[in-house]
């Protein structure tokens, strides 16, 4: 969204999105300890399976359900000796981007973080908490409500 649209969201309608996403996050905190343990129970499923052939499907079967792995997706990698080749050292240099888990496989670790920076970026984290009401706040302070 660039600045001209945030600025055509009205200050009233901010409000109604602030308050439904909060609305949502409450209701939805229940569910995050049982999608940790889904994502846990998946991955010791598809740790049954890491060593097969990845161009097979395999089920399991429980007392009431049954989970079916499918076949392992494709990845594609890139010949670097040939790319080394095909594009000549300058423009494979531009073009290549190298891991920081490759450099720290090949060099020290001061070596390593000479060569690195820190931007921020990427999204940012987004929380809610309730608004505290008048009388709560009043109530926490020790004093009367009139």
């Amino acid at each position: 969204m660039n600045k001209a649209e945030k600025e055509l969201v009205s200050a009233e309608l901010r409000r109604a999105i602030v308050d439904e996403y909060g609305a949502l996050a409450v209701e939805l905190a229940p569910w995050k300890k049982k999608d940790a343990r889904f994502d846990e129970l998946a991955k010791i499923i598809r740790g049954w399976y890491v060593d097969s052939d990845g161009e097979k499907s395999f089920v399991e079967v429980g007392e009431q359900y049954q989970a079916t792995l499918g076949v392992k997706q494709l990845a594609t990698r890139i010949d670097v000796k040939g790319a080394w080749r095909a594009m000549g050292r300058a423009k494979f240099l531009q073009a290549c981007s190298v891991t920081i888990k490759a450099l720290e496989q090949f060099l020290e670790a001061d070596q390593v973080q000479g060569l690195l920076t820190k931007e921020r970026s990427g999204s940012r984290p987004l929380l809610t908490s309730p608004l505290i009401s008048s009388q709560t706040q009043t109530l926490m302070n020790g004093e009367a409500i009139v």
